[in-house]
C-alpha cells in the first residue's frame, strides 16, 4: 500500500510555530491540493511555458514522505540533512510497495 497515514488528518507542523492560528493548521492532503490549484493558477495567469502536467504530477508526490514520517521541522530537532535522509528513505519504501517497479522509479526520479 503506497499511503500508509490518511493525509486528510496528517496536519502540517508549520503552523504550531508560526502565526498560524492553531485551531485552524492545514492536512497534508489540503497542502498538496493547495499548491496544485497554485500551479493552476500561475499557468493561467503567468507565461512561462510550465508543463502543467508533470507540475501536477510533481505535486501530487512531493510530500509523500510525510506518509510515513511525518511533517517534520527544526523544531523536531533535525538538520535539514537528516530530513531529506529520512523522507527520501520513506519515499522510497513507498515506491517499493508497488507492483509497477518503472511506476516508482518515474514518480521517483521527479
Amino acid at each position: 500500500m503506497l499511503l500508509h497515514i490518511n493525509l486528510k488528518i496528517l496536519l502540517k507542523q508549520v503552523g504550531k510555530f508560526g502565526r498560524i492560528s492553531a485551531d485552524r493548521l492545514e492536512s497534508v492532503a489540503e497542502h498538496i491540493y493547495g499548491t496544485q490549484m497554485l500551479a493552476f493558477s500561475v499557468k493561467s495567469e503567468l507565461n512561462l511555458g510550465l508543463v502543467i502536467e508533470k507540475v501536477i504530477f510533481m505535486l501530487a508526490f512531493h510530500e509523500l514522505g510525510e506518509c510515513k514520517v511525518g511533517d517534520l521541522t527544526i523544531y523536531d530537532n533535525i538538520t535539514k540533512q537528516e530530513k531529506h535522509n529520512l523522507e527520501l528513505k520513506a519515499v522510497e519504501e513507498c515506491l517499493n510497495t508497488l507492483s509497477n517497479k518503472n511506476c516508482g522509479g518515474d514518480i521517483f526520479n521527479l
